[in-house]
């Protein structure tokens, strides 16, 4: 056993010191590569691969020890300096095949949707099509038609198990049927949809509707993604009253411990400059207007709105566009007193000095 073990370790340093190379500090590099230095070009191809003298260091190229890159497809290495294909035929972890246009991209995909929250299984779930034909554009009989129309509402059935479920897909459709109509992106429904999961695990829908939950969850959701939107605009798309609206949203920001600071008045800015259809000048202006009264700390006590359209009745007349009360009135959905009572307080308190050196715009010019 002993003699075993001593004839071993002979023949694993008779194999140390054949394969290191003495001079290059333990690259492995074999005795017919030493007077080279370079490893030969039939071994490199086959694997693809170079070694440095340090295992710390990044890979270099063979021949001018340049940095490699790999390519956008991912296929390939190349040297940066030389243009040398160090490693190529990459596994391409993309579709074999390719597509021009979105319809084309639809068409020729075999994979489902991805992971959502908009969906109460997180999109999970399976769907059967509602065409009752084959694949060769077949119509089917009509007792496979029955069987078909049976299969389907069994199965729609199946995939709520529990109450909790049934009442979650009821506040997503209620979310994105809202969202829908404002015009709210994906990114909002979705972290809508988050709030009133959490809502529910907290259970805080439990004795109350979930059309106001549902909505308190989008309002919060709006404000948090810098896409604010008034109680007013909320209570006629939701069919829900603005005080169940608001009574909701202080339940779930506060016992959710949401931090939902207030609106600042520049996220109704570009919406209402679109409706208005004013021009860039003015909306510039306008924004500066709102900051300076903002830094004053005079907007607290006010609603958001009504300082925006006073921000922008002052802007107007400093420009071109010459907007009326009624028309921000309309349009910000407050009073014509109301907006004179802010374009006051904007002109006595902030420090307008400066917008008299505001020049007009290239297309006021062009006018």
């Amino acid at each position: 056993m002993t003699e075993q073990l001593s004839r071993d370790s002979h023949e694993s340093e008779q194999h140390r010191r054949r394969t290191r190379n003495p001079n290059s500090g333990g690259s492995l590099y074999n005795q017919s590569e030493k007077s080279t230095g370079t490893r030969s070009d039939q071994q490199y191809r086959s694997t693809g691969e170079t070694t440095t003298d340090c295992p710390d260091e990044r890979p270099a190229c063979p021949e001018c020890n340049g940095p490699l890159v790999t390519e956008e497809t991912g296929t390939e290495r190349i040297c940066d300096e030389c243009g040398l294909v160090v490693g190529e035929n990459r596994i391409d972890p993309g579709p074999e095949w390719r597509a021009f246009s979105h319809e084309e991209k639809q068409n020729r995909a075999r994979t489902g949707a991805p992971l959502t929250k908009l969906r109460h299984d997180d999109g999970l779930s399976t769907e059967i099509g509602g065409l009752n034909k084959d694949i060769n554009g077949n119509r089917f009989s009509t007792r496979k038609q029955r069987q078909l129309s049976r299969m389907r509402k069994w199965h729609k059935r199946s995939q709520v198990s529990s109450t909790k479920e049934r009442n979650l897909r009821q506040a997503i459709v209620e979310i994105r049927r809202m969202a829908g109509a404002m015009g709210l992106p994906d990114s909002i429904q979705e972290t809508a949809s988050m709030i009133y999961r959490r809502a529910s695990e907290a259970h805080l829908i439990k004795g109350r509707s979930i059309e106001s939950c549902a909505t308190a969850a989008l309002y919060i959701a709006a404000r948090l993604e810098g896409k604010s939107r008034t109680f007013d605009e909320f209570g006629r798309v939701s069919r829900i009253e603005n005080g169940r609206i608001k009574r909701m949203f202080s339940i779930l920001s506060r016992e959710l411990e949401l931090k939902v600071g207030p609106a600042n008045p520049t996220e109704y800015l570009p919406r209402f400059g679109s409706q208005l259809d004013i021009s860039a000048e003015t909306e510039r202006l306008t924004r500066n207007i709102i900051e300076n009264f903002l830094d004053e700390g005079h907007h607290i006590g006010k609603t958001p709105t009504s300082v925006v359209g006073g921000a922008l009745f002052v802007a107007s007349h400093f420009t071109r566009d010459q907007l009326s009360q009624e028309e921000i009135a309309e349009v910000c959905d407050t009073s014509c007193v109301t907006i004179r009572n802010r374009s006051r307080e904007i002109t006595d308190v902030a420090d307008l000095s400066w917008i008299t050196e505001v020049e007009p715009s290239e297309s006021d010019r062009s006018e």
